[in-house]
């Protein structure tokens, strides 16, 4: 991304928040912002479409392992299903 134009602002918005962008480029975003204020409110609101990155080695799903299939094709989860159901 060399310069910042109405057709390709989008991708600059998603770059400021994931920080990727280099010194010159935000300058080139600020200047552009700055010639179209009435854009403001959508680069505000990008930083709410933009994913959480998540390390690696955070775990999301604490029984990641029973979601596998078994050695007759059903998710383990499924198989333990009961045994959660009557606790």
């Amino acid at each position: 991304m060399k310069t910042i134009n109405m057709e390709n602002y989008e991708a600059f918005f998603i770059a400021y928040y994931e920080n990727e962008l280099s010194l010159n480029q935000l300058e080139l975003l600020i200047g552009f912002l700055k010639a179209h204020p009435e854009l403001e409110n959508e680069f505000i609101a990008t930083k709410d479409i933009i994913p959480i990155r998540i390390a690696p080695s955070q775990q999301l799903f604490p029984f990641k392992e029973m979601l596998k299939r078994s050695a007759n094709g059903f998710p383990l989860i499924l198989l333990r299903l009961p045994h959660y159901i009557q606790n």
